[in-house]
């Protein structure tokens, strides 16, 4: 998690960097290191394993169980809250035949306070209630592995400082304590990655727990071990990578954000399905597409800023190769309660054959599009202009685009109230944004952005922070739903199911495929069977926003 001291904002900002990486030979996976602690330099030998390594061949389950502890920090800082820690690795134990659970991942931020005055007796209690509660799991011979993150650091946030502490507990060659298991493959030089296989529904999957920023190196390594496992379906926990902070959270040469980790590792390696963090404070989850257009599943969790710590509250995941299901749950032993929001439990349906199939995506059939307007003439006046948060804004048909210009701290809108163009039930409309920018789609009850108090709408918002946003205009605007910006030219859809009920998708036009990213309902539109379509831009500094080819879709029966 992020540092105790810093406080957990209300909407959620991702930051994008560009980066890249190098292919290693499995055979060849040695680097040279001057130093042992700062895992920028040193990375990856280990041992990558063969594509023949053992995996669990009597595993009776039908489908694949992930069990998620996140951040357990807060929790090994006292006896009382320790027992949560423990409830949860005892709930795994108990449930391990009735969940099917077939692993557990440690999400990183075992401790609190890393290794700083190892000696003293506090910090010894962190370390001795971690090693407890993970013990438990290895009497019922449950496997398991944890994704170091920074407060494993003998120095707290201090990347020089080193992971000695935690390798002398968790460290796989210092401690020995994997050896002789049949799931657990190999590590890196520095310990601080490794990966494992599993087999349930008959399927062989790959878990690759890698260290903290995910640093170049450490890609290559997961990259070598993968071609050795050509088309195991594969999961990546790490302890940073979708949340609101800024990433690489620790920096230093060599070690990837995001936006890298997803264009050198989840991009080129299609095997890569799902990706688990922790760190952020949140819950979150989002789709984005690798280089093939195939969705890979981002979740984040991390509840260490709740009451006591979490309350045990531990993440699910079931995984069905036959049905191509994924499905999240959350459960509390403590609480024993299961948690029902839209991040904590939900369920995505892939085509599991098409998935892994090593090809490019099939994009499928959808609804024949319609071009409204494409912006090749002057249609500025079929629309209206529509100010908030101050004035001075405009907008023109210009080059073939749509374009907005809003004043400083001025969300500037262009309603299309020509005769006959409103969006209805069975329809799905769409726009594209060509460019990485503030941006939003609109639908409203009224011929201007609505005030949400007895005028009513939604927009799909592009902020410019690498983040999709849902928001409804609903007594004030409220943050219904988010997820993962693809990057590049995309185009924004929003269809009418009913009269109040609206679903909204996103393609990324490089791809041609369309990702569903939710459906919300809105009670106060049933009186409106038509609504307006409009077109927003926003910019702190005033700035322009770019749309083109305004499209309508008909659902087909």
């Amino acid at each position: 998690m992020f540092p105790i001291s810093c406080i957990p904002l209300p909407l959620l900002f991702l930051f994008a960097c560009q980066g890249a990486t190098t292919i290693l030979d499995i055979q060849d996976s040695v680097f040279s290191s001057d130093s042992t602690t700062d895992s920028s330099q040193d990375s990856a030998t280990g041992t990558p394993g063969d594509s023949d390594s053992p995996v669990d061949s009597a595993n009776p389950n039908a489908t694949f169980t992930l069990a998620l502890f996140p951040d357990t920090q807060a929790y090994v800082e006292s006896d009382a809250w320790a027992a949560h820690f423990a409830a949860q690795a005892q709930w795994v134990v108990d449930s391990r035949e009735t969940e099917g659970i077939d692993f557990v991942s440690q999400l990183g931020d075992i401790v609190s306070h890393g290794g700083q005055d190892s000696t003293s007796p506090g910090n010894e209690l962190e370390w001795n209630r971690a090693v407890a509660a993970m013990a438990i799991l290895d009497a019922a011979g449950v496997p398991w592995s944890t994704a170091v993150g920074n407060h494993e650091l003998d120095q707290v946030d201090v990347l020089g400082s080193g992971y000695t502490a935690w390798a002398a507990r968790f460290g796989p060659e210092t401690t020995g304590r994997f050896d002789g298991e049949a799931w657990f493959g190999g590590y890196t030089q520095n310990e601080l990655s490794s990966w494992q296989t599993v087999r349930a529904g008959g399927v062989d999957f790959l878990l690759l727990h890698l260290e903290l920023d995910v640093p170049d190196t450490t890609i290559a390594w997961a990259e070598g071990v993968m071609s050795a496992h050509p088309g195991w379906p594969t999961i990546v926990s790490t302890h940073s990578h979708r949340g609101p902070f800024s990433t690489p959270y620790l920096g230093g040469f060599g070690r990837n954000s995001l936006e890298e980790v997803r264009k050198s590792l989840l991009g080129p390696n299609p095997q890569i399905f799902l990706v688990v963090n922790g760190h952020h404070g949140v819950e979150q989850h989002g789709v984005v597409l690798n280089d093939l257009c195939h969705p890979v599943l981002e979740m984040s969790l991390d509840y260490s800023s709740r009451e006591e710590g979490g309350m045990g509250w531990t993440g699910l995941l079931e995984i069905d190769p036959a049905s191509g299901t994924l499905t999240r749950r959350t459960y509390s032993p403590v609480l024993d309660d299961w948690e029902e929001d839209a991040d904590s439990a939900f369920t995505l349906e892939w085509d599991w054959q098409d998935r892994f199939s090593g090809e490019s995506a099939s994009t499928g059939e959808d609804d024949p599009a319609v071009t409204v307007d494409d912006y090749s003439s002057d249609s500025s006046a079929n629309y209206t202009l529509s100010d908030s948060y101050g004035t001075g804004g405009s907008f023109e048909v210009r080059n073939g685009e749509m374009i907005l210009v809003s004043a400083p701290n001025n969300t500037v809108a262009a309603v299309l109230t020509a005769p006959d163009q409103r969006m209805e039930v069975g329809q799905r409309w769409g726009v594209t944004n060509p460019t990485y920018a503030n941006v939003m789609f609109m639908v409203s009850s009224v011929p201007h952005q609505p005030d949400g108090e007895d005028e009513y709408g939604f927009r799909f918002r592009r902020d410019g922070s690498d983040v999709l946003r849902i928001e409804r205009y609903d007594s004030g605007t409220s943050l219904s739903g988010e997820t993962s910006d693809p990057g590049g030219s995309i185009t924004l859809w929003i269809e009418r199911l009913s009269l109040t009920s609206f679903a909204f998708s996103v393609t990324q036009n490089d791809c041609g495929r369309r990702v569903e990213i939710g459906t919300y309902e809105l009670p106060e539109l049933v009186d409106h069977p038509s609504v307006y379509v409009g077109l927003q831009g926003f910019n702190s500094e005033g700035g322009e926003s770019r749309f083109d080819d305004l499209r309508v879709a008909v659902a087909q029966d």
